[in-house]
């Protein structure tokens, strides 16, 4: 069930675990144009084409001591608030790794399962540049019913860049 696996990333990321080492929270901060392109369809999603892409998405990314908040806005950002219930993702950041999670609240069914859409993104800063994913994972009620939804995840690739400091 992903109740349990979303349950023990929280508490990971309130405790400052979820990201990699002891490094201190690195320079990640700033306004990010990105390259999303779909991945695998595990969970046989509708209207989801592997190796779509798009381009331009604007990723605002802020940090405060070792919290990370990421939104990302234009359309894509109307796509998320759609289809998982925000565009606001929140975690911590080590070094220049990030890992924000978005927890759904659009809720989905289909009969004997009822689940909402969770997102999780994963990136790297190096210098001016973004890479990850975007892993979305539905988090059922556990039901028999919801079959491939109790254990797939949808994954979309994002690169992007910041303008430099002082610019």
């Amino acid at each position: 069930m992903c109740t349990t696996r979303l349950g023990a990333m929280l508490a990971f990321a309130s405790l400052g675990l979820f990201a990699c080492g002891d490094d201190p929270p690195g320079d990640v901060a700033g306004n990010y144009s990105l390259t999303i392109t779909n991945g695998a369809n595990g969970c046989m999603t509708d209207n989801w084409t592997e190796g779509e892409s798009s381009s331009g998405t604007p990723f605002v990314v802020t940090r405060t001591d070792a919290s990370t908040v990421g939104v990302v806005e234009g359309l894509a950002g109307v796509f998320l608030q759609s289809y998982v219930g925000t565009n606001r993702f929140q975690g911590v950041t080590a070094g220049t790794r990030m890992n924000l999670l978005a927890i759904g609240t659009t809720s989905y069914s289909i009969p004997g399962c009822s689940f909402t859409i969770d997102a999780e993104v994963s990136a790297n800063v190096s210098g001016e540049f973004l890479s990850g994913e975007i892993v979305y994972t539905p988090n059922t009620d556990g039901s028999v019913a919801c079959g491939l939804l109790n254990s797939c995840e949808n994954v979309q690739t994002i690169a992007g860049t910041r303008p430099p400091p002082g610019s």
